[in-house]
């Protein structure tokens, strides 16, 4: 048996070995009753919560310890968003946006930080669902849904799963609420003119 301590520890250490970098932990959520893992919340040092990944510990069915983490698609985050916004521009104008892999935490991989942008690319493709959240200027819902389906149907042509949600708000809320906000995960959806969403599972 381990300690907490030890616990964090080993899991630290697994981070350190597998990517060589300096992290933050935010919060490490230990094995009890109703749980046979853990599981760490951290994000590179320096980064704030916007980049938070996690780490778990598992125990397999002999007893012996192994992790699975996806500091590998956070690590991707800002090149992922730069590749997405030159995709967006070409259907929105003024428009703020968030997007998430939500992960499979039992797709061991040993992808790390160090492969190319088309290697994760490919990746994404094939194996991660891109959720997409646009916060738009814009306060006719019929131009907004012709705009999100040409979105869709570039996005979708490659990667097997697509889900898009669409907020739109006139100029002053989208100031209030989206523009006037520091950070991402500051953004408000309060005094929507409108919401739309569009998604598709290719092995679905």
């Amino acid at each position: 048996m381990y300690t907490r301590e030890e616990v964090k520890q080993q899991m630290l250490d697994y981070l350190d070995e597998k990517y060589g970098e300096e992290f933050d932990v935010l919060d490490v959520v230990y094995k009890d009753w109703s749980r046979n893992w853990e599981k760490l919340y951290a994000v590179p040092k320096g980064k704030g919560k916007e980049y938070e990944f996690m780490v778990y510990r598992f125990k397999d069915e002999n007893g012996e310890i192994y992790y699975t983490d996806d500091y590998f698609i956070i690590a991707k985050k800002d090149e992922y968003s730069e590749y997405l916004k030159t995709i967006i521009d070409q259907y929105y104008d003024e428009y703020r946006f968030i997007f998430y892999f939500p992960w499979n935490i039992e797709g061991k991989t040993s992808l790390d930080q160090n492969i190319s942008f088309d290697e994760f690319q490919k990746y994404a493709d094939e194996h991660l669902v891109l959720c997409v959240q646009l916060f738009i200027k814009e306060d006719r819902e019929d131009v907004a849904e012709a705009k999100l389906n040409q979105l869709y149907n570039h996005l979708s042509k490659d990667m097997s799963s697509v889900a898009i949600s669409v907020f739109g708000f006139n100029d002053e809320n989208y100031e209030k609420n989206i523009l006037s906000k520091i950070s991402e995960l500051d953004y408000s959806i309060d005094d929507l003119e409108f919401k739309l969403e569009i998604d598709w599972d290719k092995e679905g």
